[in-house]
């Protein structure tokens, strides 16, 4: 059993390296995003059972650690006080994004609500997770007295769902949605992710680059110990919350330090910790599990993600939203702030990073109020 978990760690840890080793020598991943081979690569060993249930802990808890550890090396990339720049577009399209989700949910409220028991408190979970993220779904199950079944319906249909989502913003979106939005405004300061800067991960173990690569380790293990310190003061639903706004707060407060922002690599080895996320998110998502949930409430996850994003995307097209900003919140949002580094790598703009980290933190804060209110309005209807 032990050996089992060490291969899979090990697993997780060496087949994004080999992948950035063979971009260079391999046309095909060259021309695909080595992220979308990896996420692809996750759901097919996720659902021809090669890992075990039993090990869905372990896996949770990789992929938890993998995320907290990127976070703060992109984040020390960045030149967090030109962010106010990006400020106004990336908040109007927060708060559109909240308006798609509910009139989406409300769609689908209205299609469904005889067929399905508890329609309205469904409802109110569809928008708190959609709006904030999966702590604001188990707060949201308890606060509106949600029965234990239709609770693992609603959210095994989010993780499907979430994926397909997830696969497709991660490939096509930008295309599609770049033929009616505005492209992005790059400031001077920022630059753009090339692929010269994507193929930086040879140097990181070189004799001259080794000590960089300790540095910002020990940032990494620093900034992790203090958070989850914090995040233990804290009642246990509001722990994961707190973990995530306290590596957001300290990765923004380190990359103010000079020393810090001298260091070489940051983004490369955030990336890869980015690559490892995406590997063993991607083999958590059982498709299989769509047969013990309710195909009804299946659908009606379908209308709340696809139908929030189509008028979240027309939304934008009317507000002038540039593409960029309209994907990284609504990822902020549909997803939540642990995803925003994936997708703006995919995108080639680390520059919305920020924009999609303090959206997704805000919507984790106002989930549980709209989640509430919604349900109650619902219910009425």
């Amino acid at each position: 059993m032990i050996l089992n978990q060490i291969f899979l760690i090990a697993f997780y840890l060496v087949v994004p390296f080999v992948f950035l080793v063979l971009e260079k020598k391999v046309k095909l991943i060259q021309k695909i995003n080595p992220i979308v081979i990896l996420y692809v690569i996750g759901i097919i060993i996720g659902n021809i059972k090669l890992i075990p249930e039993s090990f869905f802990g372990l896996q949770d808890l990789l992929s938890s650690v993998s995320i907290l550890f990127a976070i703060p090396l992109i984040l020390l990339s960045l030149d967090i006080l030109s962010w106010k720049r990006c400020a106004k577009a990336a908040l109007i399209s927060f708060g559109a994004i909240i308006v798609a989700d509910i009139l989406a949910i409300l769609i689908g409220y209205l299609i469904f609500k005889d067929k399905i028991s508890e329609s309205s408190k469904i409802g109110g979970l569809l928008v708190g997770v959609y709006t904030g993220g999966t702590p604001n779904l188990a707060s949201l199950k308890i606060a509106l007295s949600v029965n234990p079944s239709t609770y693992i319906a609603v959210h095994t249909s989010d993780i499907i769902i979430s994926s397909i989502y997830l696969l497709f913003i991660i490939t096509i979106a930008k295309t599609i949605f770049g033929k009616f939005l505005p492209p992005f405004n790059k400031s001077e300061k920022f630059e753009e992710i090339t692929e010269e800067e994507e193929k930086k991960y040879e140097g990181i173990l070189t004799k001259e680059n080794i000590i960089s690569f300790f540095k910002l380790i020990g940032i990494d293990i620093l900034v992790f110990g203090l958070s989850y310190g914090i995040s233990m003061v804290f009642s246990k639903n509001l722990q994961t919350i707190i973990i995530i706004l306290a590596v957001t707060t300290f990765g923004v407060l380190a990359s103010l330090i000079k020393p810090f922002q001298r260091i070489k690599n940051s983004f490369a080895i955030g990336q890869y910790f980015i690559m490892v996320f995406c590997l063993i998110v991607g083999s958590m998502a059982n498709l299989q599990k769509l047969i013990m949930s309710s195909h009804i409430i299946f659908f009606y996850v379908v209308i709340a993600v696809f139908g929030s994003l189509l008028i979240h995307f027309i939304l934008s097209i009317f507000l002038k939203i540039d593409v960029d900003t309209m994907i990284i919140t609504s990822v902020s949002a549909i997803f939540s702030p642990p995803f925003v580094p994936l997708v703006a790598t995919s995108i080639k703009n680390k520059e919305v990073i920020l924009s999609g980290m303090i959206t997704g933190l805000i919507g984790y804060a106002v989930g549980n109020y709209i989640g509430i209110i919604l349900s109650y309005i619902l219910s009425l209807i």
